[in-house]
């Protein structure tokens, strides 16, 4: 028998044993964050051909192809792919989040507020075997700067769908609550 690597189903084990040692936010960050760094280099194991092309036809400038989610809400993985240069508004996940750079190269915007509006911070730049780790209540936007689709593994700490998050108007920093219409 050949060992074929790091699997997703050893990933949620191993972040469900991580969830249960109570651990403060940055040393969870940071132990998912390597966590993720090995199921990214074992992408053979999960990755599946269609999750490279988001459904342009259906309006959408990304997809989301679900690769776990606890019953309860309370651990979310996803392989994403963003058309090339499109990306989201400034948003919050509503929860922590790792996300490790696949194909491509994405462009993380992070913003902080500021007298009412959004001030970008920083910059930094998510491409293959990179990773960025959230804190819930960040606040990020991205988009792919590249010519072809980007993909990269996302790992919150609760379905999006399912937590209080909220998008940005970058420019008033006006804060709107909010869920993403497809799964």
């Amino acid at each position: 028998m050949c060992d074929t690597g790091y699997t997703v189903r050893e990933f949620v084990t191993d972040l469900r044993d991580l969830k249960s040692r109570a651990l403060d936010e940055r040393g969870l960050l940071a132990e998912a964050a390597e966590l993720a760094s090995r199921l990214m280099l074992m992408k053979h194991n999960w990755l599946r051909g269609y999750m490279t092309t988001p459904p342009e036809s259906a309006g959408f400038p990304f997809s989301r192809h679900k690769l776990h989610e606890e019953p309860d809400h309370g651990l979310w993985v996803v392989a994403v792919s963003w058309l090339p240069r499109r990306g989201p508004p400034p948003h919050d996940h509503g929860t922590w989040a790792v996300i490790a750079g696949i194909e491509g190269k994405e462009e993380n915007v992070i913003w902080r507020r500021a007298a009412g509006r959004l001030v970008p911070t920083d910059t930094r730049i998510v491409g293959p075997g990179q990773l960025i780790a959230f804190p819930q209540g960040a606040i990020h936007s991205v988009v792919n700067r590249g010519e072809r689709t980007s993909l990269s593994l996302h790992v919150y700490g609760r379905n999006q769908n399912h937590a209080q998050r909220s998008r940005f108007d970058a420019e008033t920093g006006a804060e709107t609550a909010f869920k993403l219409k497809i799964q």
